[in-house]
């Protein structure tokens, strides 16, 4: 069996097939949990959270993935998993996966809001992270924590931050996995907003003297 805990909630309105899915992971990896959780009535439907310890470190497992072996060795399975279970799902309600977290020994990834083309999305950011984390590091002088993405910039007084990882990117082009990234280093304690599109870093936390991190992306 894969050495993977895989830990996953979901919104128990209007989603079919939650046991099929559990057993064809318990199937593959040694531990796997799934609970039904509330949510209020005015909730989309469809919600779906998963987070997955991986028993390997990210540039490890990404070196694998370049020569093609991480897929069929780990993750595969599971996001084949995950991709079936969205589109068992899309004629009646669609599932939305609102975060993906993939804790790697070392740094964590986390994915917001996919629901739908979830096997090309997450295929094109495991083909960018081996050149996006070598381009971190050089640049922050040191290991990176953690990657968060889609970011968006709001000025809405609805949000307490202004840069949030976007859980409701609902029919959003792939492009906009790949216009701003949170990236943290220094052990967590540091973070900065990187720009695709300007390959520039900014400021986590804006002030009148900072300059916005560029987006081709309006969403609040």
């Amino acid at each position: 069996m894969k050495n993977a805990a895989i830990s996953f909630g979901y919104n128990e309105r209007q989603i079919k097939g939650i046991e099929e899915f559990t057993n064809n992971l318990k199937q593959e990896y040694t531990i796997v949990q799934g609970r039904g959780i509330f949510i209020p009535a005015y909730s989309e439907g469809g919600e779906f959270w998963i987070d997955v310890i991986v028993n390997s470190l990210l540039v490890k497992y990404l070196s694998d993935y370049v020569i093609g072996k991480a897929t069929d060795s780990l993750l595969g399975k599971l996001f084949d998993e995950i991709n079936r279970f969205i589109d068992f799902n899309k004629n009646d309600w669609p599932i939305t996966v609102i975060k993906l977290k993939l804790k790697f020994d070392d740094t964590h990834i986390h994915i917001g809001g996919i629901d739908n083309n979830f096997n090309l999305i997450i295929a094109r950011v495991f083909e960018q992270l081996p050149r996006m984390v070598a381009k971190f590091e050089k640049h922050f002088e040191g290991p990176i924590s953690k990657i968060e993405l889609p970011i968006f910039f709001t000025d809405s007084k609805r949000f307490e931050y202004q840069y949030n990882i976007d859980t409701c990117a609902v029919n959003m082009p792939i492009d906009y996995y790949f216009d701003l990234w949170r990236v943290y280093y220094a052990s967590g304690s540091m973070c900065s907003i990187y720009s695709w599109s300007a390959d520039s870093y900014y400021e986590c936390h804006t002030s009148p003297s900072q300059p916005k991190a560029i987006s081709k992306f309006k969403k609040y």
